[in-house]
């Protein structure tokens, strides 16, 4: 797995149908030989989530992890980057292991822990690591899990390692996002996929007058799964919609993903004319 860019991708639960959640993000080779290295790959301005109560993290223990880096030590992965993800959730969301050359930014973590090889730190392949402007949000104060030997708080990984100037480690306590994760228009017509967050699972307003969406349009909101229409209804003059946060794609109420489809109003009454004189054409 070689030059690939992973950008403006919402993964999500993903093995859940297995009975347990999985990595949503595996960048690594199992090659004992060394000759299959996954390098120059970027993870840019995703959005990974498992299933978490963000309003009793007693519930999130667990496996699933969100970004799995590394895996064999004999084939590091080279040159990878990840810029701008939001990663949300359970115990164990970021897994740092065997890399080289790797640069991890401006990311948004929600874990309990973020683990890391001794032996890669204390090696030269983590002289080639950039670590910076990320924000840890973990219900531990030393986040950072060093495997069989020891784990470090913020100030301590960063004089340690000299890793993740100008970043950060919150408590839960403080932890919450904007409601519009991502608005990506497809196709380049009036379709979009939305994706929103709330803490506390209540319904989202969305506005969509930058979008050149109209008062009178009609809309129909999908559940991204399989098509279905969750909500139907008409623009006002707001130019806002409202969509209800539920357990569609079997994700709990706090994160959606849909799809939304507007149409103009009189587009719609001809195109039923249409088929109503010309049904055997549709």
């Amino acid at each position: 797995m070689k030059n690939v860019t992973l950008s403006n991708n919402v993964i999500f639960n993903n093995g859940l149908p297995s009975g347990r959640h999985w990595a949503n993000i595996i960048i690594a080779s199992d090659d004992n030989f060394g000759l299959n290295i996954a390098k120059n790959i970027k993870v840019n301005d995703n959005i990974l989530y498992h299933n978490s109560d963000f309003l009793n993290d007693n519930k999130n223990f667990g496996d699933g992890v969100f970004l799995a880096l590394g895996y064999n030590k004999n084939a590091p992965i080279d040159n990878v980057s990840a810029h701008n993800n939001i990663i949300l959730g359970k115990n164990n969301a970021l897994n740092v292991l065997h890399a080289k050359h790797l640069i991890f930014k401006n990311n948004t973590v929600y874990t309990g822990y973020i683990h890391f090889k001794k032996s890669v730190l204390e090696s030269l392949e983590s002289k080639f690591w950039k670590f910076e402007n990320n924000t840890y949000y973990s219900r531990r104060s030393n986040a950072f899990k060093v495997l069989k030997h020891k784990n470090f708080t913020i100030d301590q990984w960063q004089n340690e390692f000299k890793l993740d100037s100008g970043s950060q480690r919150k408590h839960i306590s403080q932890f919450d996002l904007k409601t519009k994760l991502n608005m990506t228009r497809l196709n380049g017509g009036n379709n979009f996929r939305v994706t929103l967050f709330h803490k506390q699972g209540n319904d989202v307003e969305v506005d969509f007058s930058e979008y050149k969406i109209r008062k009178g349009f009609i809309y129909n909101i999908k559940n991204i799964e399989d098509d279905s229409i969750i909500k139907s209804g008409i623009v006002e003059e707001s130019l806002e919609v409202e969509f209800p946060m539920a357990n569609y794609n079997k994700t709990v109420n706090n994160f959606g993903v849909y799809n939304i489809e507007f149409t103009e109003k009189t587009k719609e009454k001809k195109k039923s004319f249409f088929r109503r004189i010309f049904g055997w054409l549709f």
